[in-house]
């Protein structure tokens, strides 16, 4: 399968709230090492009466439309919007769209004038949303799932089907009936839409999420753990590979002359697949937020919540492992490296553990964390900010724990001299760095805003300011400051990062939007930024 593009690059997602270009200080360079991402993932996906493909973007609080022959992009629903997580879209015969709200447990109908409103509520992790003759059927993307039918003149949704495992991207048969995957077990059902008992229609699919039928009435499922499209006949029962693709897909859709069209929430990418199954990309790939990076002997890795990715230079991304797979640590939020090659990670879920990105292996060390961020190797363990608890760890590689700091308000970033010993931590909530060690008083440092990722190289300790978006050097022997660069495109809008309901789904996509942005060190002595806000990593070098 190989990737082409005939279109004109548009401007990335960054322009839409930002002031600009990083400014760089006086013998400073900043680099992107990869191109800012477009989108914030890419979602549900469906044509419009417009004969424009509609994409929603559930972790950017925003829905784009894409005019396929031209590569123009307009955003529909911008940052800011009610609709807090747009997870998937769809037409009925009048032209309204209606939205699923996967962080606010809502769907929403935009009508043809433009005005929003409520159609359904308390539907938790709303995800999968379908349309069959002008009635609207969502699917509820967790344990314990549910398939509803909601109603634009707002009474209460009627639940077709509970009980579901993570029932998502749905779509009406030839034969009338609702056809939706089951994502865990790998499985696609079908289901009368006034009810009664489900059926099993396929099996033995990884992370299924989408189906969709293509113009010869052929069932077409997107399967986001191993990257296929199957299709298969319902009425025989065959079934076989369409088409092989990178892991990471999120859904599909066939526009009015049949061609089909898909997209990766993994990293925004929205391609259209051609007949001989390569691909003609639309929006190209990035990162959705890079929390965190990374630099060991094989490269430099960041961390992009459901996977990590190795930069390969010249725009090119390796992407080690996804979250679906079962030997990846998680939704990862930091990474350091480890003294054997390998990454320890900490993930939203509380573990920390070691990564292998060539093995894509994972040894996990500790558990049952609350909310650990930051990350950096200490001693023959780590030291990892526990924000959830204000407290900065000592953990060994045997799962020993002790205390170090405690107190703090919201720690992430994490540092460690490997001159003094001196440990580091962004006491972020109350806007200074502190330095610990053993048997000495802590060391603090104010006037930030709001301080995140943290590097130390050798008397320098480099602080990333997202409070005011800029990279500050601090001498640790004279205290001199030197701010690097400003205008750096770091921290996530307000938009992005509303409370949610505290469902399964919405735990776990607020906590990959929860603002960290992380520092360190590369090879070459240049500063590497993990810039959350436009999806790119970036290298300030200082000459």
């Amino acid at each position: 399968m190989s990737a082409t593009s005939d279109l004109e690059r548009s401007a990335n997602r960054w322009d839409e709230w930002s002031h600009g270009a990083p400014e760089a200080g006086v013998g400073v360079t900043v680099t992107a090492l990869v191109q800012p991402a477009t989108f914030y993932g890419a979602n549900g996906i469906a044509f419009g009466p417009d004969g424009r493909l509609y994409v929603a973007q559930a972790f950017g609080n925003r829905v784009s439309a894409i005019d396929t022959t031209t590569g123009e992009l307009e955003t529909i629903l911008p940052l800011g919007s009610p609709v807090v997580g747009p997870d998937d879209v769809v037409f009925d015969s009048e032209g309204a769209m209606f939205i699923t709200d996967t962080w606010g447990d809502q769907v929403f109908v935009r009508e043809t004038d433009g005005t929003l409103r409520v159609v359904g509520d308390n539907l938790p992790s709303a995800n999968g949303l379908t349309v069959l003759d002008d009635r609207v059927f969502i699917a509820e993307w967790r344990p314990d799932g549910r398939i509803a039918e909601v109603y634009r003149d707002g009474r209460p949704p009627r639940i077709v089907l509970e009980g579901l495992d993570h029932p998502n991207g749905m779509a009406p048969g030839p034969d009338g009936k609702l056809y939706y995957p089951a994502v865990a077990p790998g499985e696609v059902w079908r289901v009368d839409p006034e009810g009664g008992a489900p059926e099993r229609v396929l099996d033995g699919l990884v992370f299924p999420c989408a189906v969709k039928f293509d113009p010869q009435g052929r069932m077409v499922v997107v399967c986001n753990g191993d990257g296929r499209i199957v299709q298969m006949d319902v009425a025989t029962g065959a079934s076989e590979i369409r088409v092989e693709l990178p892991p990471g897909l999120d859904n599909l859709a066939f526009d009015a002359d049949g061609r089909l069209f898909v997209s990766w929430t993994i990293d925004g990418r929205v391609s259209e697949i051609l007949a001989d199954g390569s691909e003609r990309v639309l929006v190209d790939r990035g990162f959705i937020w890079p929390n965190d990076v990374a630099a060991v002997p094989s490269g430099i890795y960041a961390c992009d919540g459901v996977s990590i990715v190795r930069l390969l230079g010249d725009n090119r991304l390796d992407r080690c492992g996804i979250a679906s797979n079962p030997t990846f640590p998680g939704v990862v939020r930091g990474l350091a490296p480890h003294h054997d090659g390998r990454l320890i990670v900490t993930s939203i879920f509380g573990a920390v553990a070691l990564y292998d990105p060539a093995q894509n292996a994972t040894e996990f060390f500790a558990a049952d964390l609350v909310d650990p961020t930051g990350v950096a190797p200490r001693g023959s363990g780590c030291a990892v900010a526990e924000t959830g608890t204000g407290r900065l760890l000592q953990i060994e590689l045997d799962g020993t724990t002790s205390v170090l700091l405690k107190g703090l308000g919201r720690p992430t970033g994490v540092a460690v001299s490997t001159e003094t010993g001196r440990t580091y931590v962004s006491d972020s909530g109350n806007a200074r760095i502190v330095g610990h060690a053993r048997g000495e008083d802590d060391e603090i440092l104010t006037g930030f805003a709001e301080p995140q990722g943290l590097a130390v190289d050798g008397d320098d300790l480099f602080v990333l300011d997202v409070g005011r978006r800029e990279l500050v050097g601090v001498s640790l022997s004279s205290g001199d400051r030197t701010t690097l660069a400003t205008n750096l495109p770091v921290g996530v809008p307000d938009a992005v990062s509303r409370p949610t309901s505290g469902a399964p789904a919405t735990f776990m996509m607020t906590h990959l939007v929860k603002p960290f942005a992380g520092l360190a060190i590369a090879d070459d002595g240049s500063i590497l930024v993990a810039a959350n806000g436009d999806g790119t990593v970036l290298s300030i070098s200082r000459s």
